[in-house]
């Protein structure tokens, strides 16, 4: 493995299941909706140290 801290920048058509199943079992995805002018045009993913912390 290169890393645990990744970001992927994909089409708002990206299936939600397929980005959560790469975070492995037990594994945490953050994922952010892209607007413009008011329509989705893109998902971000976040892994690893790189997903927002609650605190």
């Amino acid at each position: 493995m290169i890393s645990d801290n990744i970001v992927y920048f994909l089409p708002r058509n990206a299936d939600m299941e397929q980005i959560a199943s790469l975070a492995g079992p037990g594994g945490k995805v953050e994922v952010e909706q892209n607007f413009l002018n008011n329509k989705l045009k893109t998902i971000t993913a976040y892994f690893g140290s790189l997903i927002k912390s609650d605190s």
